[in-house]
Formats: C-alpha cells, sequence, structure tokens
C-alpha cells in the first residue's frame, strides 16, 4: 500500500449495539411513546451496519408496543428537513458517526447547536450541554445558556427531581414562545442578561435583560 492509499477499520460490537438499542426502547418505554428510528447504512455497509440492525431487530421483538423502523441515514436526513414532524415522539439510535451527524443537523433546525442538552449513559450519567467551544465569542454575552439550563433540569429528572425539572422545561419554553427572543439570538437581542432560578413555589424561569 502506497501513501495515496487510506484504510480505516470500523468497530461495531454486538454487545455495544445491543445495549444502546435497549437503552432507547426503555426510554420510549418510560415516555410513553411507541416509535424507535434505527439509523444506519446497510445496504453499504453490509457487515457492520447489518450487525447493528441485527441486534435492533432482536431487542424490538422484546417490546411489541413499541414500532421498530429503520431508514438509511441519507433518507432520514432528507426527511428531517422535509417532514420533521413524522419524527415526533419518537427516539432515533445509530452508531456513534451517524448520530453525531444528525444531532448537528436537528439542532439547526431548532435554532442552534445552543438549544440542545445531552448526556451520556453507562454506569454512571453525566449530561451537559453540547461540547462545542467557541473562543471568538468570549467576553462577547453571545452565547446561548439554554442547553446548560436544560441539561441541569435533565439530570434533576434523572435524580428523582421531577417536579424542579418539569418547572425548568416550562419555563424556558414559555419564555421562548413568548416572542421576545429566538433560538439564534437568544442572548443578543436581550442584551446581557441575567438568569434567574425559580424562586419557591414559582414555575417560571426569569430571564432578565440588564439595561445598559
Amino acid at each position: 500500500m502506497d501513501k495515496d492509499v487510506a484504510i480505516a477499520v470500523r468497530l461495531i460490537t454486538r454487545n455495544k449495539s445491543t445495549r444502546v438499542v435497549r437503552f432507547a426502547f426503555e426510554e420510549a418505554r418510560k415516555r410513553g411513546w411507541s416509535h424507535i428510528v434505527a439509523i444506519s447504512k446497510a445496504n453499504i455497509l453490509k457487515v457492520t451496519d447489518g450487525l447493528f440492525l441485527e441486534c435492533a431487530r432482536r431487542v424490538a421483538r422484546k417490546y411489541p408496543r413499541i414500532e421498530l423502523e429503520d431508514l438509511f441515514i441519507d433518507n432520514f436526513a432528507q426527511q428531517l428537513v422535509k417532514n420533521p414532524d413524522r419524527f415526533n415522539r419518537s427516539i432515533i439510535v445509530g452508531t456513534n458517526l451517524f448520530m453525531d451527524v444528525l444531532s448537528e443537523e436537528a439542532s439547526g433546525l431548532i435554532g442552534s447547536i445552543g438549544m440542545v442538552y445531552s448526556g451520556n449513559s453507562g454506569r454512571l450519567r453525566h449530561v451537559r450541554a453540547s461540547p462545542r467551544q467557541h473562543p471568538k465569542y468570549k467576553g462577547l454575552n453571545k452565547v446561548n445558556p439554554t442547553a446548560t439550563i436544560l441539561s441541569a433540569a435533565w439530570m434533576l429528572d434523572y435524580l428523582g427531581e421531577k417536579g424542579p425539572s418539569k418547572a425548568i422545561f416550562d419555563a424556558t419554553l414559555k419564555v421562548i414562545a413568548a416572542g421576545r427572543i429566538s433560538p439564534t439570538t437568544w442572548v443578543g437581542r436581550l442584551g446581557r442578561a441575567r438568569w434567574l432560578a425559580p424562586s419557591p413555589g414559582s414555575s417560571s424561569l426569569v430571564v432578565l435583560p440588564r439595561v445598559p
């Protein structure tokens, strides 16, 4: 092999594929949802994605009330833009590279990556805003805090604090729905903003613009 040729190895295991698909089905069950979408490119990556889909279908047999749909990543990427409503109350599951790409696409459809909370689940649960660094915005008060706030709310839900978690989620959505801001100009239109935690007995998360 000469220097003009490169080969990469794609590692997909039965154990990890089964675990992530089982987690997706369990999450759907807990939420009362009935639709899982498994993402692959099994028509081309027949061995690796073939194994992933095999695991997904095997797990699905244990959850007869939840539908498993498998879509190729290119078709899903188009459908997500063209007809996103068809994936309401659905959980999307796939291998790491594909889901990394699709999470960026999905975040763009709702405003920006700054709207998306995330987490890693295994023996330990790690929640966080999407790990993007934007040093060019340092000191300019332009970084969207939504993902950080909702990551904290998700953590509270995981810890069993359902009430406070729901209060933060609901209040954040109310702020967006009020129309004072848009996801792409969350801090920009508010100027310097202070985020205040809900007061005792309150279900509101208040954003106060600082008057120049």
